[in-house]
């Protein structure tokens, strides 16, 4: 895809997150992913009119950065000591807020 198409579609996305409330998300990062959807968009061979590729990536791309800042978000608090890692019965991790 050509550099313009991309940096337009990269600004769709984004008014459509915006609408959807995606951007009120604590942890998803719109800088992070504008650079990360142009840059995708770029080097792939998706044509403008590829609707569902362009959405599947968007939304892949916006969950990694939001698991992305969600992980780095809790392990500095672990860091932090404000709150500590753990392993429940079933072996899943869990955190306990420390007092």
């Amino acid at each position: 895809m050509n550099s313009t198409d991309a940096k337009n579609i990269t600004k769709l996305v984004i008014e459509t997150f915006n609408e959807e409330g995606i951007l009120d998300n604590k942890f998803f990062d719109e800088f992070k992913f504008r650079a990360r959807c142009y840059k995708s968009l770029v080097s792939s061979d998706m044509v403008v009119n590829d609707h569902s590729k362009i959405l599947e990536l968007a939304m892949t791309l916006a969950n990694d950065i939001i698991d992305e800042n969600l992980e780095l978000t809790t392990k500095s608090l672990v860091d932090k000591g404000l709150i500590t890692e753990t392993k429940d019965d079933s072996g899943k991790t869990v955190f306990k807020l420390n007092n």
